[in-house]
């Protein structure tokens, strides 16, 4: 899913007019770009779910039941000389990225923006005169699915109620 996720930030950064992607804090220090885009897995968090369960009809009735939420953490990173131009790319990419994400499997990833902070020249190694740095969270729900069973009562459905 990381990748997923990863390529949808892409894709959107892209729109947004960004052009030079790094995934590797590595990678980013040893360039020489003063105009970058990163973008970085953060951490993991899992959380226990408890209990709620969904029923779904998809040419067969199943029952899921929430087991998880994994939220990922990722740090989005725009770097310039120009702050204007760090500005535009944020701003079109705020309106570009969704507030959830469809997967393939028809589940939902709720993307969250936990804060934007400016990080100056002077403050980080890296080459650009200013840096934005965006949290962004997606949370997934994990789910195990269970499968309904046909029941069969016999008989043809007719009760007559006997006199005693």
């Amino acid at each position: 899913m990381i990748e997923i996720y990863t390529n949808y930030l892409k894709q959107c950064l892209n729109n947004a007019g960004a052009k030079i992607f790094y995934t590797s804090l590595k990678e980013l220090e040893t360039s020489n770009t003063s105009s970058f885009t990163g973008i970085f897995v953060v951490s993991e968090d899992l959380e226990k779910a408890y209990g709620k369960k969904v029923i779904y009809k998809n040419n067969e009735k199943f029952r899921r039941k929430e087991k998880f939420k994994r939220k990922i953490n990722f740090q989005v990173l725009i770097g310039d000389i120009n702050v204007l131009k760090v500005e535009n790319i944020f701003t079109k990419f705020m309106s570009e990225i969704d507030d959830k994400l469809i997967l393939e499997n028809g589940d939902v990833a709720f993307i969250e923006f936990s804060k934007a902070e400016y990080i100056d020249k002077k403050d980080t190694i890296l080459k650009s005169e200013i840096t934005l740095q965006i949290d962004i969270t997606f949370t997934e729900l994990i789910y195990k699915d269970y499968p309904f069973k046909d029941i069969n009562w016999g008989g043809d459905g007719e009760y007559v109620k006997e006199k005693c």
